[in-house]
Formats: structure tokens, sequence, C-alpha cells
């Protein structure tokens, strides 16, 4: 997987059901099928995207579906990927380059401006349920945390904490 700048700073999505590993690098996704033969691993390319990167952030998946910020941090879309085929499902703007947090069903998603979305997608759509800023440094690149119901967001100046209901 080489790119331009010959970095790959996104960490590789590992999905057990399917034995696929996601991984992206800036400008193209890929999903790999592993396997084993003997004592060895085996891959086989199961798609690649050109021109649908995930750069330096996150991605999550939620029900076969990769959810991620492509386009670079001029133009970012959350972008949800079929896992099985590699099809854009949808893309979703209104958002900077966002990390994401899965929690069952549901993406929270804090994005590069401090911006917090609860989402519940589908192959479908992101369906957006809430969506406030929260944080108002001019970067916030640090993945939410969730301890129990507190939640911890991050960017360059403080830590703030939620309470989750």
């Amino acid at each position: 997987m080489k790119n331009q700048w010959s970095t790959h700073a996104f960490v590789p999505l590992w999905d057990a059901e399917s034995s696929t590993l996601f991984g992206s690098s800036f400008r193209q996704s890929h999903a790999l099928q592993l396997g084993r033969v003997g004592d060895k691993v085996s891959f086989e390319k199961k798609w690649s995207i050109p021109a649908t990167g995930i750069g330096f952030a996150n991605a999550v998946i939620v029900d076969g579906v990769v959810i991620g910020s492509t386009g670079g941090s001029s133009s970012p879309l959350v972008t949800g990927i079929e896992l099985k085929t590699g099809k854009i499902l949808w893309r979703e703007r209104g958002f900077g380059v966002c990390n994401y947090l899965a929690i069952g069903d549901r993406v929270i998603c804090l994005d590069d401006k401090g911006s917090l979305a609860i989402a519940h997608p589908s192959s479908s759509s992101f369906n957006v349920i809430q969506k406030e800023q929260v944080l108002n440094a001019p970067k916030a690149w640090t993945v939410p945390t969730l301890v129990g119901n507190q939640l911890f967001l991050r960017d360059q100046k403080e830590i703030v904490n939620y309470e989750l209901k």
C-alpha cells in the first residue's frame, strides 16, 4: 500500500467475522482477506478504492460498514464503505476530519474543529441524532474516550467530560 508521502498514519481495522483487514493511506483504501495455511498467514486483496482514503484519523466498523473521514482536510466527508465489497454507500457533508468511537450500533464522532455528533449509521445513511460544538481550540485530533458512561474529549487546550444518558 504505497502512497505519495510514504506514510501510513491510519491504524488498520480488523473484522474477525469476515477475516478482513481494512487499511487506508490518505488517497486509497484497501481490504485484505486473511487466512491461515499451516503456520503461515495468507492474504488476498478483496478490493481497493483509489481516491477514497482516510489519512491520519481513525475509522470504525458498524454492521459491516466502515465509517471514516475521506476527502482530506480541505473537503472532508464522513463516508460509509461496505466492508464486503468496497462500495461507497453514502457520504455526509457538514463535518471536519473526524475521529470515531463505535458503541454498539451508534457512533460518536468528534471532528477536528471540536464538533461532537452521535449518529446511528446504516447501509443507507449516517443518521445524525445530535450534533453540537463542544470544544474551541483550533485542533481536536484525539479519539473520544468512553469510561462507563463518562465521555472524555480533548483538544489542544482542554479536556472535557460529559455524562452520557
